[in-house]
């Protein structure tokens, strides 16, 4: 079944009604999005930020901390260089300093909410929102100023990495519409992480999509061999993934996206082989670390969406399904074929077959048979 939290995407909006885009195919950023400022110490947002700057709070008389001309720095596409300091991101040294700035933020955001923990909650909304916006502002200056070198590259892959992470629909098509395969195509400096943020963006527009695939065949059309070589291992692997979620053959599924048959990603290229080597830079070390876990939150999604639609056809074609004691191969095709297992540590359950049915005897699905332990009926679908 879906899990509710997927219900709400993170990033644009933190109206419950925007989509996510898990179950949506299609969304598209707002440019006049009012911008928000501020530290997450504050995670109401920070409607009050002229006051704040005059140091007045609410009462007039708090003393509360004025903010920092990064925090007031002005987003170009809205002073449109009429604004005071209006033009100052297109400068390439405000630029490192207004990334070290954002680095910061997420970094005050990891040590209260650890990147590997998926658990929801509204907490985490306001300071994801504000970073994302802040990679925005950035990404603006950068696209403004016609960067195209490392720096850049960093910008808009961790800018997308992020947008995977926190759920961001708009960060997402707005990014990726730049980086695959535009960034890419028109940066000189090495680029490490090409296939397996290509690779992200395609698994993407599976999930987003589903169950159609004419997004995801638009957009690798639209790659050039020379951003994903059509004989890579990359290559290969994505394009089976898309053919078993095709022919719903879930159980190859299951086998493709098990943690063990991706570490290949990450090896097609050596600067990619380990974070312990000497040579690779810190800032390519975080960006390789959040590469890797916005693989697992996709693939997660993925297999969320092929989870439900093998469990209607497993309602359909059965009539009963046994899990006792003695039941093991059946518990182990009903995990293959449901992919029960999460990738990560989320706030879903780590399903196990028994408890799967159990589950599922809460919406009607299913129903334990009297007097046999370990046999469920399976309800059909209507």
């Amino acid at each position: 079944m879906s899990n509710p939290r997927w219900t709400r995407g993170r990033g644009g909006s933190t109206n419950t009604n925007t989509p996510s885009w898990r179950n949506a195919a299609k969304t598209t950023d707002d440019p006049k999005q009012p911008q928000r400022l501020g530290s997450f110490d504050n995670e109401r947002g920070t409607g009050r930020a002229a006051n704040v700057a005059r140091g007045r709070g609410r009462g007039g008389n708090l003393k509360t901390p004025a903010l920092s001309r990064m925090d007031l720095m002005a987003s170009v596409s809205r002073s449109s260089g009429l604004q005071r300091d209006g033009n100052d991101l297109k400068n390439f040294a405000i630029q490192s300093e207004y990334r070290e700035f954002i680095q910061g933020k997420f970094e005050d955001y990891t040590r209260r909410f650890p990147l590997e923990d998926r658990t929801q909650n509204k907490r985490r909304a306001d300071p994801q929102e504000n970073v994302l916006i802040l990679f925005r502002k950035l990404r603006e200056g950068v696209y403004a100023s016609k960067r195209h070198d490392g720096f850049a590259l960093e910008v808009y892959e961790t800018s997308f990495f992020l947008g995977i992470i926190f759920d961001s629909p708009k960060q997402i098509a707005v990014v990726m519409a730049h980086l695959v395969p535009g960034v890419y195509q028109s940066s000189s400096c090495p680029k490490p992480l090409c296939h397996q943020t290509t690779v992200i963006s395609l698994l993407y527009h599976l999930v987003a999509s589903y169950p159609s695939q004419s997004t995801y065949h638009r957009h690798l059309t639209s790659i050039p061999g020379s951003v994903l070589p059509r004989q890579s291992k990359a290559s290969t692997w994505i394009r089976a993934v898309a053919s078993t979620m095709r022919t719903t053959n879930y159980a190859r599924l299951f086998q493709l996206t098990k943690k063990a048959s991706l570490p290949f990603l990450f090896e097609d290229k050596p600067e990619t082989l380990g974070l312990e080597t000497p040579t690779i830079s810190e800032k390519q070390a975080n960006a390789t670390k959040l590469c890797k876990l916005a693989l697992l939150v996709v693939l997660d999604n993925l297999r969320s969406k092929a989870r439900d639609k093998s469990w209607d056809i497993m309602r359909s074609a059965y009539r009963e399904l046994s899990c006792d004691p003695n039941a093991e191969d059946t518990k182990k095709w009903l995990n293959r074929s449901l992919c029960l297992r999460p990738l990560l540590n989320t706030d879903d359950r780590s399903w196990t077959a028994e408890s799967w049915l159990e589950h599922q005897a809460n919406h009607g699905h299913t129903r334990r048979k009297e007097r046999i332990e370990g046999r469920w009926i399976v309800c059909k679908v209507v």
